[in-house]
């Protein structure tokens, strides 16, 4: 995975070529800029604690954003700036839902309503057309939309689209995957009216190629991988998942004023030192190591990866300007994280950046997982 800034206007957005793994350009000053976007899923107690949030716990991170003087932003606020490259405003924050469950508008509906934040719901729309219990219908949709809520794409059927059940068909992926897209961006804009061109990946999982195929037809993508969102990202954009354990109040505070890592580059490599071009790690990889080339030396002793299910990773300082990460044990299949900090030039604030792979079995194949 390699990232390099052009001084070029014409490239200043992450460009993706066979060998490229994408991640974000920090092309900036990113003194005063936080943006943040926060992601939810159930907001139930009797939900999967995974992906659920407390309706009591989701109050308190609403007037969290009250107090602290949060900007609340649309969806359509926030592409617009990404799209026009426009400065990102410091303390704002977006927030989001996935998966088109039925208490996003039984419990978050009313305190969202109440405080006036608009907010963003990615639908997956065979749930809703198929009238599935536990998930929205499209009349709740409606009335959310006519008050402050965006509703954007999630795709069709919330299939795990990165992970290519076809590798040999190039083609036969490239149509299934559109038709997913696309039957998705109409079925919103049949019922809803919106049109927003911003995808949400089901279980955060992408890839290059899927990455490509959304920038080529005009999408912003957003992941569930932590961190404050800097300039440049089109396609990987980051959100800091609030389900469990990740959305104690505490950790919600500290998430809510972090900072993107201002690096020059980021390379993934495999333990024999070759650029991977992507975080679909093939199976035989066993721990992938992560480098860092920043400007700051400061940042370079402090920043620290944890490594998911495992912990701190180990850390080489190459120079002033280059550090590398790896994980001390092999990744398990499936989804994976580094997740990296360091304190910011602010009191209390941090830097934060996240690096999303996927694995298959040793055998190949895809391990069975939501």
């Amino acid at each position: 995975m390699k990232k390099s800034v052009s001084n070029t206007r014409r490239n200043v957005w992450v460009k993706f070529t066979a060998s490229v793994f994408v991640a974000t350009f920090l092309l900036y000053p990113v003194t005063s800029t936080a943006l943040v976007i926060l992601q939810y899923h159930h907001v139930s107690d009797i939900t999967p604690a995974i992906t659920s949030t407390s309706p009591a716990l989701f109050s308190e991170h609403m007037q969290t954003i009250k107090k602290m003087n949060y900007s609340v932003l649309s969806l359509d606020e926030v592409q617009k700036m990404i799209r026009q490259k426009t400065v990102l405003p410091d303390k704002a924050v977006l927030i989001t839902f996935d998966d088109s469950y039925s208490s996003v508008f039984t419990q978050a509906f009313p305190i969202l309503k109440q405080k006036q934040f608009p907010f963003t719901l990615f639908a997956n729309t065979k749930a809703l057309d198929q009238k599935i219990k536990g998930f929205l219908n499209w009349e709740q949709v409606r009335i959310m939309s006519a008050h402050g809520a965006s509703i954007a794409n999630h795709s069709v059927s919330h299939s795990h689209l990165a992970r290519k059940l076809t590798p040999d068909n190039e083609l036969l992926w490239r149509s299934l995957t559109l038709r997913e897209i696309d039957d998705a961006e109409n079925r919103i804009r049949e019922e809803t009216g919106h049109h927003y061109k911003v995808f949400s990946y089901p279980y955060g999982e992408y890839n290059i190629e899927l990455q490509a195929l959304l920038e080529q037809q005009g999408y912003l993508a957003m992941g569930q991988h932590s961190g404050a969102v800097g300039f440049g990202q089109l396609t990987d954009i980051p959100r800091y998942p609030m389900g469990g354990e990740y959305g104690n109040l505490r950790d919600f505070k500290t998430k809510l004023v972090s900072r993107p890592l201002p690096f020059k580059a980021i390379t993934v490599r495999s333990d024999d030192g070759k650029v991977l071009k992507d975080g679909l790690l093939p199976a035989e990889l066993a721990t992938p190591i992560v480098e860092f080339s920043l400007d700051n030396p400061a940042l370079i002793q402090s920043l620290r990866c944890f490594v998911s299910q495992q912990g701190a990773s180990h850390k080489d300082t190459v120079s002033a300007s280059l550090v590398r990460f790896k994980a001390k044990k092999p990744l398990t299949s499936g989804r994976t994280r580094f997740n990296c900090s360091a304190p910011s030039d602010e009191p209390n604030r941090f830097y934060w950046y996240s690096i999303p792979f996927i694995k298959r079995n040793i055998d190949g194949t895809w391990p069975s997982e939501n």
